[in-house]
């Protein structure tokens, strides 16, 4: 039965439309997984192991009340094996990758699988060492302990990682988890910045995210995957171009001929882009300094269809960006306050002073959106800060003066 299983998700596990395909007909599926819970208890750890991966690569999720009785009981099934130490170090890195990637993250389960990982590091690979975090940062279950000997794991065996991605992974991991691992981080930039044509797009997009979500200073990587993806960005997807410039800004790394060539792929693309790939999109180039005018006007036609899809942050930081480009935008902005109005409680402090004040140096009016955010900031004053609140009274007095 995992042979089974196993070879579905290899069939399936790289194609959206065939997994789509094969949800859509989950009804088909249903003797054999009947079958599959009756043996759950009879199967070893590998075959056990094997069944959760390949159901796993299928996306055949626990989010589907079809597949989660099946779920429940593979992890009660794989807390027996790890039990009875039966899992070996790939085992235990496949079976964290396919409980994070069913969205069936159950910390009884990654409580055992880290105890029972730490005294075996040495003995994964570095692409187990690599799904092992991914799953953790996936499932959004801290694992400190395990992190640290993970972290001092990779350093020491950097350079046997032979897939980029595998490192690219490692550090997206820590980037999701804010775990603070500064030697891994250095010793990971080293072997990017020297591979970076070796990386996909997407992981030069997500690189350029994790480093910038960590804070971490690293010029010269950034510096070489800018490199790398500029001459690449047809192929990149619109969540790519988004991460990529994203990451520059936020790290504070200049690259104006990137930012040049992301806006001319982009603009005939902002179709595809979600609606925080849209917004992620227009604050990178507006904290850039590099607001291509003919992005901004695409943006313009685009945003006000979907800002349903934005959130409270989103919404403020698309006006902030919209201000701060100097591009003319009224409709775009007559829209905005209509959208936020009705969600202006909702919005935090910080996020209502820097949407008014986008109002106010955009020289855009919107009275119903003014008048509210002034009821929100009486109503909330001791949550805003001072430089919040000086920025809400400047809007406020700009707008109405």
């Amino acid at each position: 039965i995992s042979a089974f299983w196993n070879r579905l998700g290899k069939l399936v596990r790289s194609s959206r439309a065939e997994q789509s395909w094969l949800r859509a007909r989950g009804a088909a599926l249903s003797p054999v997984r009947e079958r599959t819970l009756a043996m759950l208890p009879d199967l070893e750890a590998r075959s056990l192991v094997n069944t959760a991966h390949g159901l796993a690569s299928a996306r055949l999720l626990a989010s589907s009340p079809a597949w989660l009785q099946l779920w429940g009981s593979l992890d009660g099934a794989a807390r027996a094996q790890c039990d009875r130490r039966q899992l070996t170090p790939q085992n235990l890195a496949n079976l964290a990758w396919s409980f994070a990637t069913a969205r069936h993250g159950v910390a009884p389960l990654f409580e055992i699988i880290a105890a029972q990982s730490r005294p075996q590091l040495a003995d994964f690979s570095p692409q187990g060492l690599s799904n092992l975090v991914w799953a953790y940062a996936t499932a959004a279950l801290p694992s400190p302990e395990l992190f640290d000997e993970v972290a001092a794991a990779v350093v020491s065996r950097v350079g046997e990682f032979n897939n980029t991605q595998g490192l690219v992974n490692v550090v997206w991991a820590y980037a999701t988890a804010g775990h603070e691992a500064p030697l891994l981080y250095a010793a990971v930039a080293s072997q990017l910045q020297q591979r970076a044509d070796a990386c996909s797009p997407q992981g030069l997009a997500i690189a350029a995210w994790a480093y910038a979500s960590s804070g971490t200073e690293a010029p010269q990587l950034y510096a070489a995957l800018s490199s790398s993806a500029v001459v690449r960005l047809h192929h990149f997807q619109p969540q790519g171009l988004a991460n990529l410039v994203w990451g520059l800004a936020t790290a504070g790394h200049e690259e104006p001929a990137l930012f040049a060539a992301v806006a001319a792929e982009a603009k005939g693309r902002l179709h595809g882009f979600q609606g925080q790939g849209l917004a992620n999109t227009a604050w990178a180039f507006a904290k850039a300094g590099c607001a291509d005018e003919a992005l901004f006007e695409a943006l313009a036609a685009e945003v006000p269809r979907r800002l349903d899809e934005l959130s409270s942050q989103e919404l403020a930081n698309m006006g902030w960006a919209f201000a701060t480009s100097g591009v003319s935008a009224p409709e775009l902005f007559a829209a905005l306050g209509d959208t936020a109005l009705p969600r202006l409680a909702s919005f935090k402090p910080q996020e209502v002073a820097n949407l008014v004040w986008a109002f106010a140096t955009a020289g855009v009016a919107h009275p119903l959106l003014i008048e509210a955010a002034a009821r929100e900031a009486v109503r909330r004053m001791p949550e805003f800060s001072q430089q919040g609140l000086a920025n809400l009274a400047w809007a406020l007095a700009t707008l109405k003066a």
